[in-house]
């Protein structure tokens, strides 16, 4: 008789998977990454020295997959996609608390930001979009005060985008077409 595929074991627990986001908080105190604990990828926080996640977001038909902690630790920028599409949004998280608000609002153009994405003083965040053409990731630069955002590569112009090396990670620039 053949058993069932995977082991009797697995048949009894839940098994949880992390996702591709590390952050550590300047101070060193807090981890933050992402993982289905909950049932769906969500962005969570952990002491350094161990202990139960806090849950930061509660996304149901979201699905977060990149984030980039400011350098302050007070500001999270993070990427969802909504239930599976891969046109990934940006949303900006206070680390103390509170919903997360959506700062893009393009269903059809793929926003990334990875770690790093924050200027030093936290008021400008960096990410790649292909919101120009679709076959072509730019990288763009948004005012988080104003909400003004500029390019600040263009493929036609460089020749340079930046292209999706895997599901959780940019490289920028690459002298290529998506």
């Amino acid at each position: 008789m053949g058993e069932p595929a995977g082991s009797p074991f697995e048949r009894y627990i839940a098994f949880r998977a992390f996702g591709g986001v590390l952050e550590l908080s300047p101070d060193g105190e807090q981890v933050y990454f992402v993982s289905d604990l909950s049932g769906q990828y969500n962005l969570w926080r952990v002491g350094a020295g161990g202990g139960w996640p806090e849950q930061l977001t509660a996304f149901i038909d979201w699905t977060v997959r990149l984030a980039a902690l400011s350098p302050s630790g007070e500001q999270l920028a993070f990427c969802a996609d909504h239930d599976g599409d891969e046109f990934m949004q940006i949303f900006l998280a206070d680390t103390r608390g509170g919903w997360p608000e959506q700062i893009t609002d393009a269903p059809q153009v793929q926003h990334y930001v990875g770690p790093g994405a924050f200027s030093p003083d936290g008021r400008r965040l960096a990410y790649a979009a292909n919101a120009r053409t679709p076959t072509d990731m730019e990288v763009w630069v948004r005012d988080l005060a104003s909400g003004e955002t500029t390019p600040v590569s263009s493929p036609r112009r460089s020749g340079a985008t930046a292209t999706r090396t895997s599901r959780s990670s940019i490289s920028a620039p690459a002298r290529r077409r998506c």
